[in-house]
């Protein structure tokens, strides 16, 4: 199989990066929104740790760009490898736990106010 890489300064590799930076810019924004409110009442019926380690999960998976570009070697497919599945381990995970809660909440035959 001929292997080609894609070096630092093509154009796929400028745009993907600059993308996949200003989605991570984004990513944190939304963190720093979380922690900000995160005594909200509404902030609080969202599970803002699950939120933000949804958050932490897209941001690794969007680093995948800024070690595809450049000379392949076995240490960077490894981390490749990594990022996306703890990335998406992560964002998955909080995702699932997060259904789960409110499948368990909305489930239950009583339901009754604590206050």
């Amino acid at each position: 199989v001929f292997l080609t890489f894609i070096s630092y300064n093509s154009a796929e590799a400028i745009v993907t990066c600059i993308a996949a930076a200003l989605l991570m810019l984004c990513a944190l924004g939304s963190i720093a929104i979380v922690v900000r409110f995160y005594d909200n009442a509404l902030m609080r019926a969202s599970s803002p740790v699950f939120l933000i380690m949804i958050l932490v999960g897209i941001i690794l998976t969007l680093g995948i760009p800024f070690v595809y570009a450049g000379m392949h070697d076995p240490a960077k497919c490894h981390l490749q490898l990594w990022l996306f599945v703890i990335g998406f381990i992560l964002s998955y995970g909080s995702i699932l736990i997060k259904n789960f809660r409110l499948w368990r909440l909305w489930s239950m035959s009583t339901l009754k106010v604590v206050r």
